[in-house]
């Protein structure tokens, strides 16, 4: 079977992506499957190289695998590249690109159109989970408890900006997270401790897009949890995962992903009964948020209660990454991993193509 690893993208992301892609390269079963790396540029441009690896990939960055396939890889715009990945027949695209375009639902939709399948979350799982505030909506009507938040587009904050400061302390007090509706990987967020430093975290959360959120600040234990999907076991929670920041007060880019930025316990050091409640939670955000596949939700556990934060619906996926380790907590090799989420790939296909 062939499988392409879409990584890259114009998002910040676009480093991790490759890390990520590089990664689920190395380590796909490849007495299983025929691997083919495709890099998506930062201005949207897709080098695709011919043929695919069917041997052990070593060590080497996204760029040299691609050039050590196909040293005369072109860089394609998107037409031409959906041409091209039917042309190569490939059976399944892996999307590895995180945060906009790649997670949004943006790239789920032109695959859609052109009928390639691919791993993960569809269209609307996709956009659902990336629009925090939406998604936060749609856990508060299901019950699942949120931090209070205040959500505000660029035209509604020039309207209240003088009186901002005032909604914000009354409503949700400081310290208070700011961050742009939809970014992954903490990217924009800032936790402000007082009035005098809120215009600045509103201007750099505002940089990364036209809609930010205002969200209550809970102090508390820090928590992941990942869900694996299969058309014919259901949905299953993976072990929950603790997370204790090193070189920030929260799990900002740095703390993940700077080596020592964070300790990652698997399972967290909770009781039974939150582990439980975290686990339910996460499996229900995946089912609300219309998530398939795999997905992991974030949480801020206090007073027993797990707060939920946002859900991811392409996590990172180098060995060490989040999900990763709560599959081997599992007893789920990285391969495994793998080769289970695109098995719930080719069987939803089959489940659409049968009309079940």
């Amino acid at each position: 079977m062939r499988v392409a690893v879409l990584m890259g993208g114009p998002s910040p992301e676009y480093k991790v992506s490759l890390d990520s892609g590089v990664q689920v390269c190395k380590n796909i079963d490849l007495k299983k499957y025929s691997v083919k790396p495709v890099i998506i540029s930062k201005d949207g441009r897709w080098q695709i190289p011919k043929g695919y690896y069917s041997r052990q990939i070593k060590d080497g960055s996204a760029e040299e695998l691609i050039k050590k396939l196909d040293p005369e890889t072109p860089a394609l715009p998107l037409g031409s590249a959906l041409s091209r990945l039917i042309e190569e027949e490939v059976d399944v695209v892996f999307i590895i690109i995180h945060g906009p375009y790649g997670e949004d639902g943006t790239l789920q939709g032109c695959l859609e159109i052109a009928k390639i399948n691919y791993t993960g979350s569809g269209v609307l799982g996709s956009a659902l989970a990336i629009d925090k505030p939406k998604a936060l909506e749609i856990f508060s009507f299901h019950k699942i408890p949120v931090p209070k938040f205040i959500h505000l587009s660029n035209k509604e904050f020039s309207r209240t900006k003088e009186t901002l400061d005032s909604k914000i302390k009354t409503s949700l007090g400081f310290p208070v997270v700011v961050k742009p509706t939809s970014q992954g990987s903490t990217v924009g967020i800032s936790i402000v401790e007082k009035e005098t430093e809120l215009n600045e975290a509103i201007k750099l959360a505002f940089s990364y897009g036209d809609e930010i959120i205002f969200e209550e600040f809970i102090k508390g234990v820090e928590l992941t949890c990942g869900v694996l999907e299969s058309v014919k076991e259901g949905i299953i929670p993976l072990p929950v995962t603790e997370i204790i920041p090193k070189v920030s007060t929260f799990f900002t880019y740095e703390a993940k992903y700077k080596k020592g930025g964070s300790e990652e316990i698997t399972p967290a050091r909770i009781d039974q009964k939150s582990t439980k409640m975290v686990q339910e939670f996460a499996v229900k955000a995946h089912q609300i948020l219309r998530c398939e596949g795999f997905s992991r939700t974030d949480f801020i556990l206090k007073n027993g209660i797990p707060y939920a934060l946002e859900t991811n619906t392409l996590p990172g996926m180098t060995e060490t990454s989040l999900l990763p380790q709560g599959a081997k907590a599992a007893g789920i090799s990285f391969s495994q991993l793998l080769d289970r989420i695109i098995t719930h790939a080719i069987e939803r296909k089959e489940k659409k193509r049968d009309g079940i």
